[in-house]
């Protein structure tokens, strides 16, 4: 009887601490799912949502980091999965921006160690210029504030590498009077974020009108498919802050002289013809892009003939002509920035097509311009295939989607 009772005892007793075991697992899984759920809530949100929840915090002069803690997570997280992108660069603006706000507010080194570790990793992991430039403004103005005589040095670095930001100018505009306070970012600048803020680009859609370039199959014709994938383009580049321009925005005919001469006239940083490729032999395929040359092989004068619009045997008169132009082209730069497409083209395929590289042709809308300049044959609309696949809208938008990068990567921002 006394042994049944001890054995009951220890029963109880063990399924005392049993019961409170499970119950201290249980609340600890609760936990991490509730972790891993605010994570999750966090990282998926947008920048707009993120920003819109910061502007609420700030305008009640909330200075806790618990209120803010989602926010920077999420703002990391966007950086983390794209730190070169326009939203990549300007989440982590505000992240930094957000640390130096509770700086300020807290007067704690905690985060001023956290300013210093943020602007350090935007200026290791990002090349864009926006975000770099204001890294090195808060590196700057920490040190300056702490009286570490290297803030001379991040001084002379955004002076050096970032003179016309307007973090450089606010340095020099006040030596004196200079306060962190006076710099805070704001969305008012986020368009200058953009990586092609400030550039203009001219995108020309090849033929139109009374000349509808090649037919292929599926009822293709060149002047329409180029033009469809033109206006895809001019709004990819858009977004990235360009302002773009068309040649032409309907089924139109233009002459070629009118065509560079657009482009001159509203002083382009880029012109881009777009074109779809055409051959008896139904079985070629690919995709090329061209810059200006008075010389060429037969291939490649075949090409240029039919897009300037003559017969093979005129073309040895307009390269003559061709001579005299050429000095205006900018022939160095304009190879730089056909291989940038190229490249960038073919990184964002996700079917597997032929890459007939960059070449050089005597293409008389690009002679004509005083712009660097690069005409794109995004694929042969004679085979059956590729002209499927032109014909696509998802395809269309990764030859859209790598134009753009291309032209990013040229103006140094990629």
């Amino acid at each position: 009887m006394r042994v049944n009772e001890i054995l009951k005892n220890k029963i109880t007793s063990l399924k005392t601490v049993l019961h409170y075991k499970i119950n201290i697992f249980l609340t600890l899984i609760a936990a991490l799912i509730a972790v891993s759920a605010f994570q999750n809530v966090s990282y998926g949100l947008s920048y707009n949502t993120l920003y819109s929840q910061e502007k609420i915090l700030r305008s009640k002069n909330v200075a806790q980091y618990t209120k803010f803690k989602f926010i920077i997570a999420g703002y990391d997280s966007l950086f983390k999965k794209s730190p070169n992108s326009y939203k990549g660069a300007l989440a982590a603006i505000r992240m930094l921006d957000l640390y130096r706000y509770l700086s300020r507010k807290n007067h704690s080194l905690f985060f001023q160690d956290r300013v210093r570790q943020s602007a350090y990793e935007i200026i290791k992991y990002s090349k864009n210029g926006r975000a770099r430039a204001y890294s090195y403004f808060a590196i700057y103005d920490l040190y300056k504030k702490q009286k570490i005589s290297t803030y001379l040095l991040w001084k002379k670095k955004l002076l050096d590498e970032y003179p016309d930001s307007w973090e450089a100018k606010l340095v020099l505009k006040d030596k004196k009077k200079f306060s962190s306070e006076k710099l805070v970012f704001s969305a008012k600048y986020a368009d200058q974020l953009k990586p092609l803020s400030g550039k203009i680009i001219v995108i020309d859609p090849g033929h139109g009108g009374k000349d509808p370039g090649a037919s292929g199959y599926f009822g293709i014709k060149e002047k329409n498919l180029v033009l469809e994938i033109a206006k895809k383009l001019y709004r990819s580049l858009k977004k990235e802050g360009a302002t773009v321009l068309l040649t032409r925005s309907t089924d139109r005919f233009i002459t070629l002289e009118k065509r560079a001469e657009f482009a001159n006239r509203h002083h382009a940083d880029a012109f881009i013809s777009i074109h779809a490729n055409a051959s008896r032999n139904k079985k070629l395929s690919g995709i090329e892009t061209f810059f200006l040359t008075t010389k060429a092989d037969k291939k490649t004068l075949l090409i240029a003939s039919r897009e300037n619009g003559i017969t093979p045997a005129q073309m040895g008169v307009l390269q003559k002509i061709l001579v005299g132009l050429v000095q205006n082209a900018k022939i160095g730069r304009s190879s730089i920035l056909a291989k940038d497409i190229q490249e960038d083209i073919f990184k964002m395929l996700h079917t597997k097509r032929t890459n007939l590289g960059v070449r050089q042709a005597p293409f008389y809308v690009l002679a004509g311009t005083k712009v660097s300049s690069v005409l794109i044959e995004v694929g042969f609309i004679t085979n059956r295939n590729e002209a499927k696949l032109l014909l696509n809208k998802s395809y269309q938008e990764q030859i859209v989607s790598g134009i753009s990068d291309g032209v990013e990567k040229f103006f140094g921002y990629k």
